[in-house]
């Protein structure tokens, strides 16, 4: 009997080529999770899901994803459950409200205002939007 506590799940994980996205996507594999490494960067990206294919013997594979749009989102789960018949964790960890540096709200250009809006609310929405439907449907899901 094996104990991991993520075995045969199906994870998505934006943001997921380096930093807190590359450490969630690594414990996950480690509990034997299956990931989808949903990442803007065609470098780091394909390199990550190698390497939890190589470390820890599970599925993973990159899909280039831009979390500022919806069909990118969209498609993250999508491809998950084309791939393993399932979504079980959805984690929007994608992020970049510093296009323009950190500054206040009311100095902020449109621009970079429109990018962190698409980034850090609108992406998010758009991917849980579509995982959440095949979480109720089989009654679980995070």
């Amino acid at each position: 009997m094996t104990d991991k506590r993520l075995l045969d799940r199906v994870a998505v994980i934006t943001g997921a080529g380096d930093g807190i996205g590359k450490g969630i996507a690594r414990r996950f594999a480690q509990e034997g999770a299956r990931v989808v490494i949903a990442e803007i960067d065609g470098e780091t990206g394909p390199m990550v899901a190698q390497e939890l294919q190589d470390d820890f013997g599970v599925e993973a594979f990159y899909l280039h994803t831009d979390a500022t749009k919806e069909e990118d989102n969209r498609r993250a789960v999508k491809e998950a459950v084309a791939r393993w018949g399932t979504i079980d964790i959805l984690v929007n960890n994608a992020w970049g409200g510093d296009r323009a540096g950190l500054q206040r709200v009311d100095k902020m250009p449109d621009d970079a205002m429109d990018h962190a809006w698409h980034m850090n609310v609108m992406g998010p929405l758009w991917a849980m939007k579509e995982a959440f439907p095949h979480m109720r449907a089989q009654g679980k899901g995070r």
